[in-house]
């Protein structure tokens, strides 16, 4: 019998994630930061699958962003709402495949490696927790991916 894991997420939990992802950039072309507006967040989730979530953004900014930076942080909205963002100033997206890219087996990029689907999973992830998934792009500048989470 295991104990279950506790069901909260918090603000370390974030800067773990960044804390990974930073040694897998090209240090002296990408830097890792992040943007915490509060010393601490809590939130009670699935913690697996919002990890996963944040994951899955973070290995496409890695995937896409040759210079400039990955920035992850977070802000709260309206009293009731989290929303985690990891926003890079990689290659962006053309604004015709912005709904298209989480869809399953979606690459715009066969060059890339990849199989398609963990864009797909993150909104599959976002939507179970109660949330919406999306992301704001600009061609040439970079993208913002973010997950909307009820806090409780």
């Amino acid at each position: 019998l295991g104990i279950p894991a506790e069901p909260l997420f918090r603000s370390r939990d974030l800067r773990r994630i960044a804390d990974h992802t930073a040694p897998i950039v090209d240090r002296t072309a990408v830097v890792v930061a992040t943007e915490f507006p509060y010393a601490e967040l809590m939130l009670t989730t699935d913690v697996s699958k919002l990890t996963e979530i944040i994951n899955h953004f973070m290995q496409n900014a890695v995937k896409f962003t040759e210079s400039g930076s990955i920035t992850l942080g977070y802000e709260l909205q309206d009293g009731e709402h989290v929303r985690i963002w990891v926003r890079d100033t990689g290659k962006g997206i053309p604004e015709e495949d912005k709904d298209r890219i989480f869809e399953r087996f979606v690459k715009l990029d066969e060059y890339v490696p990849g199989t398609g689907l963990g864009l797909a999973m993150a909104r599959t992830y976002a939507k179970s927790l109660g949330g919406t998934i999306g992301v704001e792009t600009r061609l040439g500048h970079g993208s913002t991916f973010w997950v909307r989470l009820p806090l409780m």
